[in-house]
C-alpha cells in the first residue's frame, strides 16, 4: 500500500477512556466491543501522515485486522519479507493476516457514516484473499457467519510501529479456507510460510545470535496468551 493512500484510523482517547491503551492483550469483550466499533470515532486519512502523527502524539490509532490461521495445535507462521508494507517489521515471524483498512474498504450505514464492523469484515477478507493468493466468494460470511469472530484486542506501546496501530485478532480454522482453495499462493512479502506450535515460535525466539528468529511484538503477545492455562 502507499504511504499516501488513505486508510481508516480511530480516535484515541475515547478509546483510552475506556478501556485504556498500552495494554498488550486482552479478551475482545463487550467493552472491547464498544470502543473499538463506535463509529463516532472513525476517521480517514493519508496513512504517512497517520504513522508520523500518531508516533508524535496519540490523537489516532490505525485498526489492523490479524487473522491467526490455525491447523489444529499449529498456527501459519512466516517471516516478513521486504516487500511488505511496513518496513520496521520486516524479517520478522509473524502469526497475522491482514494489514491497514483502506478507504476503499469502507461501508456506510444509512446517516452516511462508516459502518466499522462491516468495514473491517471486508477489510478482512481482502486480505486473506492478497496475502494468501486465495479467491473467496462474496457470500463466504453467508456461508460461515462465524468465520471473522474477534477473540482478542492488541495495542501495545513496546515500540513505535505498534503505539500507531489496534489490533483485532480472529481465529480461522485452515479447513474452512481449504474448502475454498487447496493451495495457498502466498504474495511476496510473506517469505517461509510454514506450521509452527506457540512453543515452538517461542523457542525460535529464545535463540541466540544468529540462530534467532524474533517475532514481532503482536505475534508474541498472541502465541504467549495461547500459553496460557484456561481460567478455572
Amino acid at each position: 500500500m502507499s504511504k499516501i493512500a488513505h486508510i481508516i484510523a480511530l480516535r484515541s482517547a475515547p478509546i483510552a477512556m475506556s478501556i485504556g491503551l498500552g495494554f498488550g492483550i486482552r479478551p475482545f469483550d463487550e467493552a472491547a466491543d464498544a470502543a473499538v466499533f463506535d463509529n463516532h470515532n472513525v476517521w480517514v486519512g493519508p496513512r504517512g501522515h497517520l504513522d508520523k502523527k500518531g508516533e508524535e502524539d496519540t490523537d489516532f490509532v490505525q485498526p489492523i485486522p490479524y487473522i491467526v490461521v490455525r491447523d489444529g495445535d499449529k498456527l501459519l507462521s512466516y517471516i516478513r519479507g521486504s516487500d511488505g508494507g511496513e518496513s520496521r517489521l520486516h524479517n520478522n515471524s509473524s502469526v497475522g493476516i491482514g494489514g491497514h483498512v483502506d478507504a476503499m474498504d469502507a461501508i456506510y450505514n444509512k446517516d452516511g457514516m462508516i459502518d466499522l464492523r462491516k468495514t473491517l469484515s471486508v477489510s478482512a477478507i481482502r486480505e486473506i484473499c492478497e496475502e494468501l493468493g486465495i479467491d473467496l466468494p462474496d457470500d463466504v460470511l453467508e456461508q460461515h457467519p462465524d468465520l471473522l469472530e474477534w477473540t482478542s484486542l492488541i495495542q501495545s506501546q513496546a515500540k513505535p510501529v505498534d503505539s500507531v496501530h489496534i489490533g483485532l485478532v480472529c481465529e480461522i480454522d485452515l479447513k474452512i479456507l481449504r474448502s475454498f482453495a487447496p493451495e495457498f499462493n502466498f504474495e511476496t512479502a510473506i517469505a517461509n510460510a510454514e506450521y509452527l506450535t506457540p512453543a515452538e515460535l517461542i523457542e525460535r525466539d529464545a535463540r541466540q545470535g544468529d540462530e534467532r528468529v524474533e517475532m514481532e511484538t503482536w505475534t508474541g503477545l498472541v502465541v504467549n496468551q495461547m500459553l496460557q492455562p484456561e481460567p478455572a
